[in-house]
């Protein structure tokens, strides 16, 4: 019986390449996001991908950035629960992930069940610093810098400026706050 695995059967191209990647990205939405399930898909489960411009590449590069970023954070932050789930993910889906050697599947839940259990220790372990991490406030400041939108510490208004705000305003039509508002500052 012939291997179920078109990718066994294309010739060494970025065709293969991207294809092979299409399989990693949909076996990591398996795990993640498990809809359509079935014990083993068969042949001609997924298509191929020919073109780096397929917007199905978006899947691939969406997938391995998750991975990347799992490991990058788990070696910043020093979890050894997300390296050791990582560690789990990788070795147990690298014998069937068709890269060194084609099995006779492209994709099949009954593969990914050790390896789902990798990756959700390793999520599990950083959702607790990541959480921590993003409330603290560190990721607007870091946005605000790559943006180049750092604020400027605010001036002293002096009186004539806050009169003349108030005139701009009321020319607009608004309302502008009265000079003893805790909105303006006291000298």
């Amino acid at each position: 019986r012939p291997l179920e695995n078109r990718l066994a059967h294309m010739p060494q191209s970025v065709g293969l390449t991207l294809s092979t990647a299409m399989t990693h990205a949909e076996s990591v939405r398996l795990i993640l996001w498990p809809t359509g399930m079935a014990f083993d898909h068969g042949l001609g489960c997924s298509d191929l991908v020919f073109r780096f411009t397929d917007p199905r590449n978006l899947l691939t590069v969406a997938a391995y950035s998750l991975l990347l970023a799992i490991l990058v954070l788990a070696l910043v932050f020093r979890r050894r629960a997300a390296l050791l789930g990582m560690a789990v993910f990788v070795a147990s889906y690298a014998p069937a992930a068709n890269v060194l050697v084609f099995v006779g599947l492209e994709v099949a839940e009954h593969v990914l069940y050790i390896p789902s259990a990798g990756l959700i220790i390793a999520l599990v372990d950083l959702a607790p610093v990541v959480v921590r991490w993003a409330t603290s406030g560190a990721p607007l400041a870091v946005a605000r810098t790559v943006l180049g939108c750092e604020r400027a510490p605010p001036a002293e208004e002096s009186e004539g400026d806050v009169d003349q705000r108030h005139q701009e305003l009321e020319a607009l039509g608004q309302h502008a706050p009265p000079p003893a508002s805790p909105i303006h500052r006291s000298e």
